[in-house]
């Protein structure tokens, strides 16, 4: 089948927007076979990678590694869409993140990224609602008469407050376009660094700030460095946070998980404590404390070459063994005691 040839304006890269879909089905197929078929044949060409190579080809790779380094808008189109498609329920999974994890070969975090970045980009904000009724604003109205005044000025209230509710949806919508524009440019590591940080938004200010700080963060994105932006966007957020009153997210935010084994038999200890939990950390952690603990122990202290970290790491050991000594006490006989089940 051939495609019926159409003619259009020319427009300028930066004025191609996502929200307009120039291309038919059947382009769209003929640009993923051109990219598939040019992708396998520049990986056959860089197996062979030679210092003449880069010489002669520097300018063309360079360009070729910044333009695969901007997927990130693809993937969350593609994301935001099987979203919207509720495609879970037609591929067996409770969740669209699974379902793009298997086809996409990733990992469940990075589907659920994609997804979070295609609803900032793509799902327009809900439109402001009307809460007043035509035939009870006439009702009204009538059982107001003697109270022209109060009535009049509700009247005047309620339309005051559709206005700002619309300038503000117009508002959202506005910045929801610049920033498909401005994320068009951006690297991948960029946007993955602003969806990140905005995951910790209070979720009361995610309404009235998310979009906002979104639009303000790609647009800044162009000129800074990842690790700035990271800087910015943090600050911005825990700014923001500090005026919700939550005085027990400290505690929620608690928790204690480590990795796997590693091939030495080693584990990665990730640890989110109350602040009472980090006097305590400073305290027993303190270099005096960990050098009268090894003084104890009979270390020649001035002949340890044990980093700081590693003496820690070394005291928190101790402190599990003890604790495992303290619970085989409390149990025993009538389990089998831990310190056992360690060596085991």
């Amino acid at each position: 089948m051939t495609a019926t040839p159409h003619t259009t304006e020319p427009i300028g890269r930066d004025e191609h927007t996502n929200d307009t879909a120039s291309d038919s089905a059947v382009d769209l197929t003929t640009h993923v076979d051109l990219i598939e078929a040019s992708m396998a044949t520049i990986t056959d060409i860089l197996t062979n990678p030679t210092a003449e190579l880069f010489h002669t080809h520097r300018a063309d790779i360079i360009r070729l590694l910044k333009t695969i380094s901007h997927t990130d808008t693809l993937y969350a189109a593609f994301a935001y869409a099987a979203h919207e498609a509720h495609i879970s329920r037609a591929a067996g999974t409770t969740r669209t993140s699974t379902y793009l994890a298997r086809l996409l070969d990733t990992s469940e975090y990075q589907a659920r990224q994609w997804i979070n970045l295609g609803i900032s980009l793509y799902k327009p904000p809900e439109p402001p609602t009307d809460d007043t009724d035509g035939a009870d604003t006439a009702e009204n109205t009538a059982n107001n008469d003697d109270d022209g005044d109060g009535a009049a000025q509700s009247r005047a209230d309620q339309l005051a407050e559709r206005r700002r509710a619309h300038e503000a949806h117009q508002a959202h919508l506005a910045a929801q376009a610049q920033a498909r524009k401005q994320a068009r440019k951006l690297s991948d590591a960029k946007l993955a660094e602003i969806n990140r940080e905005l995951e910790h938004l209070h979720p009361s200010l995610h309404t009235e700030h998310h979009h906002v700080l979104f639009d303000n963060a790609t647009s800044m994105a162009a000129t800074t460095t990842v690790d700035d932006l990271k800087l910015h966007l943090r600050t911005q957020v825990r700014t923001l946070n500090s005026s919700v009153v939550d005085p027990t997210a400290d505690y929620r935010a608690r928790k204690l998980v480590w990795s796997p084994a590693d091939t030495h038999g080693n584990i990665r200890l990730t640890a989110v404590l109350p602040r009472t939990g980090h006097a305590l950390l400073e305290t027993l952690m303190s270099p005096a404390r960990l050098a009268a603990f090894d003084r104890s122990r009979g270390v020649n202290t001035d002949e340890d070459r044990r980093t700081m970290a590693q003496r820690r790491a070394d005291v928190f050991m101790s402190m599990l063994e003890t604790w495992a000594e303290d619970a085989d006490a409390a149990t025993a006989p009538r389990t089998r005691g831990l310190a056992s089940l360690v060596v085991a």
